[in-house]
């Protein structure tokens, strides 16, 4: 049996296609409602068909790293197809540097547990995590049709993404501005990225739309400033480890707020009284696990919040009601990461390699 190795340039050839992100989003809005359907099912015999194991840590003098498996059932292949459905992602978080997170996602089939790819997945958690960004966006019809304000703090691999989905399936946005605590050649790179990405007037094969884009970035703003900025914004995403809130409130009515970054009980990317405008009058905070956020993420574990008072996106993808849309609400979404959209993101990232031809094939692997 032979196995493909995807390397980081592969995977930056097959993201440059637009045609790429369709499939992504398709593969992260299946992913998430089989999650949310399998954790509200009632057990069985058989086996689950989404599966999340603990993830392991190992730490080291200069790193830790995590590994963590998962499996998809429906990755698997029908009868007579050599599918995937497992999967093991291994990410490192250097205790020195700015250069990213170097990850890698292997692959297995699922019906004998055989390997079949080991996929560069330095990029594909942001990509999987901006998906289920937009895919929340995309369930708010008013921001959907009229955001035009694209406020993001933090400046790596989820800033850029994110700001590339969002573009691509938004098409009023007009001005993207990124917040960041100092000036670092990382932020001027991703600047300078998305100005040539979203400045030219390009057409989208997701939305067939052609709009100019301006970006720009602000360093370590006033308060006062930064309140300004946030009170025109339409989209505000979070990107950061913050253990204080990273703007004031309040924030106008129709914001959508798109929280990435906090994943332990002492991590604050927004204020409580932010949290309580998400919450007004029984309105729902969407999250992408229910279990996940309500022990790790600071701002949830602080105000209290209670499974009642949050919905998975994945419920909402199958047909669940946030709420309050028709009085102007703000609307948040929290999100700590699930490993199956690993697998799922890592899959897509296999089938389109292998239709065109990318990627290193090893024979007789195994």
């Amino acid at each position: 049996m032979s196995i493909t190795v995807l390397t980081a340039a592969d995977i930056t050839t097959i993201l440059a296609d637009p045609s790429t992100l369709e499939q992504a989003l398709a593969s992260q809005r299946d992913v998430l409602a089989a999650f949310s359907r399998s954790s509200n099912a009632e057990k069985g015999n058989d086996p689950p068909e989404i599966q999340i194991p603990h993830r392991t840590t190992i730490t080291t003098e200069g790193c830790t790293t995590l590994c963590m498996p998962s499996r998809v059932r429906g990755l698997e292949g029908q009868e007579g197809e050599q599918g995937t459905g497992i999967g093991v992602k291994v990410v490192s978080v250097p205790r020195d540097g700015d250069a990213g997170l170097p990850a890698t996602t292997t692959l297995f089939e699922g019906k004998e547990g055989k390997l079949k790819a080991v996929v560069n997945a330095r990029a594909l958690t942001a990509v999987r995590n901006s998906c289920a960004s937009a895919l929340f966006i995309l369930s708010l019809p008013t921001i959907r049709k009229s955001a035009t304000s694209l406020v993001l703090f933090g400046s790596g691999a989820q800033a850029k993404y994110h700001a590339l989905v969002l573009c691509a399936l938004v098409p009023t946005i007009r001005t993207v501005t990124i917040v960041a605590r100092r000036q670092t050649e990382r932020l001027s790179s991703l600047v300078e990225d998305l100005r040539s990405s979203l400045a030219s007037a390009e057409t989208s094969e997701v939305t067939s739309a052609s709009t100019a884009r301006s970006v720009q970035s602000v360093i370590a703003p006033s308060s006062g400033d930064l309140a300004n900025l946030i009170s025109t914004a339409d989209i505000i995403c979070t990107m950061t480890s913050s253990t204080t809130p990273l703007f004031p409130g309040p924030v106008k009515a129709n914001t959508a707020i798109v929280l990435i970054g906090s994943y332990k009980p002492t991590m604050h990317e927004i204020s409580g009284s932010v949290l309580a405008q998400g919450m007004a009058n029984g309105r729902k905070l969407i999250v992408d696990s229910r279990e996940a956020c309500l022990c790790e993420a600071g701002e949830l574990i602080d105000a209290q919040v209670r499974e009642e008072d949050v919905l998975e996106l994945g419920q909402v993808l199958s047909g669940g009601s946030i709420g309050g849309q028709e009085e102007g609400g703000v609307f948040i979404f929290k999100s700590v990461g699930i490993s199956v959209q690993d697998v799922a993101i890592a899959d897509v990232m296999l089938r389109l390699a292998e239709a065109r031809g990318l990627g290193i094939v090893i024979p007789d692997y195994d």
